[in-house]
């Protein structure tokens, strides 16, 4: 029974980590790079040009691939506990702001960020890209708050019986 309960709490801390981690990443992302790329277009947009440029897809593939699992796995050991509904609200929710992302967000920042280098800056770019911007911080906000509502779930003990014995 003790195996279990540890098993329960192993997967859903993992997956806390993993979805903390991809929210640093995409604060890094967005005060760090986009920040950056985004001050003057085209003329901030070097880094994203040439043979070495930067090129962070990769690690979204699995950092977004690795969470999404982690999320299936602590589902499918928290399902008949209290923390069945915390998990998955936060599962939901994550899969749909995962869906828009790469509907909508995503593709206007690589449509921003694939126009060509021009040692000018142009007002257009730059509004799109402060969009851009105020769209990314809604969605990392939301992140964190998925965050949370797991960091409540693994406060929740995994039984019914447990509850009523404190």
């Amino acid at each position: 029974m003790q195996e279990a309960q540890d098993l329960k709490n192993v997967a859903l801390i993992t997956l806390v980590i993993s979805l903390f981690v991809v929210v640093g990443a995409d604060l890094f992302a967005q005060v760090v790079i986009a920040s950056t790329v985004l001050a003057e277009p085209p003329r901030s947009l070097e880094m994203f040009q040439g043979d070495y440029a930067y090129d962070s897809s990769g690690f979204w593939r699995v950092a977004t691939s690795l969470t999404m699992l982690l999320f299936v796995i602590a589902l499918a050991l928290n399902w008949r506990t209290p923390r069945r509904w915390l998990l998955l609200t936060s599962c939901v929710g994550f899969v749909i702001i995962n869906a828009l992302s790469f509907a909508f967000v995503f593709p206007e920042y690589l449509d921003i960020v694939s126009s060509a280098y021009s040692d000018t800056v142009d007002p257009d770019l730059q509004g799109r890209g402060a969009a851009w911007e105020r769209i990314a911080l809604v969605r990392w906000g939301a992140v964190v708050v998925l965050g949370v509502l797991l960091l409540l779930a693994l406060a929740r003990p995994t039984s019914d019986a447990v509850q009523a014995e404190a």
